[in-house]
């Protein structure tokens, strides 16, 4: 009966927004003849060390992105506008990398820049699995955390993470540790400082074969704003959330479709500040779903259900405390979640993107969404 109840409600809900629906998805199939396997990994940066000694790297990400969200938690907005992150890159030896540039944001609209500052990183790989990076590290997508504790929006709001990166990569443990250093303060200073760190690990638990496999999620995220040298009245703030997930991939390698993704994870959000000064001390959410992807499509459809849950850096549409009313509170979210996302590659360095994510919140019977088009450039001079 649950199972039946469940279809009659998706039946109505898409009957009820069936133009959009309809709207959204021709726009989405326009390009049939696309590759792309998610927004995150649209953006997620090209680790390749070039042979190179020295070269000048460009990146450019060219973004409209609209929200169209009209829910107690956060307010429609629109993102139009481009960052550019130019680089000198030197290789003084096979392990060692050097990097310096600038990064800039602007939105259109706007006559100054949002964003302008310099990026320097030194990167070391002691062995072909392992690299240890200072200054600016990979940063938002490439931690490769869930929409509900670091919003995949970060990469064009917030993109630049300054501070201390340890990444694994071998056949059976891929790993991120990080710290990033928001906010730096020095004796007296008026502010707080903030930093945020975390990890994202993935353990290969069975691997029947080349195509199919079981693995273990393990990460966490927290931030913490304070200090102790400071003159600010800003409290002292910790937050935190820890996943927990089992992930089943399947390549198939079909014409239509390559890959088939089964997944589950089980987040905890809690408050460790020493003074709780937020609504909820602790919750959490559960995330479930499944992910197919080809060489012409991504599409996704997940299950979230959660409890008093919140994030400092997650998306605030999956979140307990609303983000656009102070003081507005809901225990109990439950929303189903669609992501669709192509790509297509023109050049090797240059690829064009076009998305979509709905969102149906089954307590409030409210239907929410969000679409954007992206032009990616990733050139290496030299």
């Amino acid at each position: 009966m649950i199972v039946i109840k469940k279809g009659i409600e998706i039946y109505r809900i898409m009957k009820k927004y069936q133009t959009k629906i309809i709207i959204i998805l021709c726009f989405l199939f326009v390009s049939i003849n696309v590759s792309g396997q998610g927004f995150e990994n649209f953006f997620r940066s090209r680790n390749i060390i070039d042979s190179n000694r020295y070269n000048i790297n460009i990146k450019s990400t060219n973004f409209f992105k609209n929200n169209e969200f009209f829910g107690d938690f956060i307010a429609g907005y629109t993102l139009p506008g481009y960052g550019i992150k130019p680089k000198f890159v030197f290789l003084p030896y096979n392990n060692i990398k050097l990097k310096a540039g600038f990064y800039a944001l602007k939105y259109f609209g706007t006559k100054k820049f949002s964003e302008i500052k310099p990026v320097f990183s030194i990167e070391y790989s002691p062995s072909k699995n392992i690299k240890i990076i200072f200054g600016e590290i990979y940063a938002t997508t490439n931690h490769e955390l869930p929409d509900q504790v670091f919003d995949y929006e970060n990469f064009l709001t917030n993109n630049i993470e300054n501070g201390m990166q340890i990444l694994l990569d071998n056949k059976m443990l891929k790993a991120d540790f990080w710290v990033n250093w928001k906010q730096f303060i020095i004796q007296n200073s008026t502010y707080p400082e903030i930093v945020e760190g975390g990890v994202s690990s993935k353990l290969i638990l069975f691997k029947q074969t080349e195509q199919q496999n079981l693995s273990l999620e393990l990460s966490g995220i927290a931030c913490h704003t304070g200090g102790q040298i400071d003159t600010s009245d800003v409290p002292v703030e910790t937050l935190a959330n820890i996943i927990s997930g089992i992930k089943y991939n399947n390549s198939v390698k079909k014409k239509l479709l390559k890959n088939i993704c089964l997944s589950v994870n089980y987040i905890i959000a809690a408050d460790l500040s020493p003074e709780k000064r937020l609504h909820y001390s602790n919750g959490y959410g559960i995330l479930s779903g499944i992910e197919l992807n080809s060489d012409s499509y991504d599409f996704k459809i997940m299950y979230w259900t959660a409890r008093n849950f919140f994030s400092k850096s997650g998306n605030p549409i999956f979140q307990s405390i609303s983000h656009r009313y102070a003081d507005y509170y809901e225990d109990k979210r439950s929303l189903i979640v669609g992501n669709f996302f192509y790509q297509k590659k023109i050049y090797k360095e240059f690829k064009i993107g076009l998305g979509c994510d709905m969102f149906y919140d089954t307590r409030n019977k409210i239907f929410e969404y969000s679409f954007g088009f992206y032009m990616n450039a990733d050139f290496n001079f030299f």
